[in-house]
């Protein structure tokens, strides 16, 4: 039960923190655009991910990355500007990260694993529109319950004291998060090719207050981003949309580095396990 009010708690968070403000229909209601959808749309991923844990000596196989998402999509103008929509997406997934999927992966004294992973995601950015045609730089942030399996993990083993940061992970449930930067680029309305980077960070345990205190931290710096590109796009429209797609990237990315140490920065907490992916994909929107 903690972990369902979590959950919702983190979703109603997330909303203001990654909308756009949309500067022709700036008022309260915006912060919750998630619910305001327009188009249902099925998302294919695949990919590499990267496993590490900055207290595991030993070393984790990259694995391949099949992934599905179902959801909704909005786009808005901006500033009576045609040219330039504010483009916002929900979506709940699923993702099988295993070293099976990934063919160069099977190295000698290397850890083999697979992860299931499923959960929301609230992705939005300032794209450039050309007709049916667009070309849209975006930021997101997931929640996301993780199943991850090691069978080469044994706590009976000589490597006992090695493996132990991972042992509280393996085969059990853990909660955790994700910033994803990415391009979309939209040939035809119904077609959206998909290319980005996502980092995942598992904790070992919940910590309540301390996750949400560093939460409001991290969504806190994204929003005075949004405000800050909101006087730009006044002035300069045509570079907000790179202009916030690098800045909340940059701050998304900080906060990871910093979290690969302590898990619910700024306290010293456990190190998690993260996983870093490069993804490519299709979206298909109805």
């Amino acid at each position: 039960m903690k972990y369902f009010f979590v959950f919702i708690f983190c979703v109603f968070v997330s909303a203001p923190a990654f909308s756009q403000s949309n500067v022709l229909h700036n008022n309260w209601n915006d912060d919750f655009e998630m619910f305001d959808v327009e188009n249902p749309t099925v998302e294919i991923n695949y990919g590499v991910s990267r496993l590490k844990h900055k207290k595991f000596s030993g070393k984790l196989s990259d694995a391949g990355v099949v992934e599905i998402r179902l959801g909704f999509n909005k786009t808005n103008e901006v500033q009576k500007n045609k040219f330039i929509k504010n483009f916002h997406d929900v979506t709940i997934f699923i993702k099988n990260i295993s070293t099976e999927i990934n063919n160069n992966s099977n190295k000698v004294n290397e850890y083999k694993s697979e992860t299931w992973m499923a959960g929301y995601s609230n992705n939005s950015g300032y794209g450039y529109y050309w007709g049916d045609f667009a070309i849209i730089p975006y930021n997101g942030y997931s929640f996301i319950w993780n199943s991850f399996n090691c069978p080469d993990l044994k706590p009976d083993s000589l490597n006992y004291l090695p493996e132990k940061p991972l042992l509280r992970i393996n085969k059990n449930i853990r909660f955790g998060t994700s910033s994803e930067a990415g391009i979309k680029i939209q040939p035809f309305k119904f077609l959206t090719i998909n290319g980005a980077f996502e980092t995942n960070v598992v904790f070992p345990r919940y910590m309540v207050w301390k996750h949400a205190v560093s939460l409001i931290i991290e969504f806190g710096s994204q929003k005075a981003a949004d405000e800050f590109v909101n006087e730009i796009m006044k002035s300069s429209p045509v570079a907000a949309p790179f202009i916030s797609f690098l800045l909340k990237s940059g701050i998304s990315y900080g906060f990871y580095k910093l979290k690969q140490e302590n898990m619910n920065w700024p306290f010293k907490t456990e190190a998690p396990l993260t996983y870093e992916t490069f993804k490519v994909g299709m979206t298909f929107t109805f």
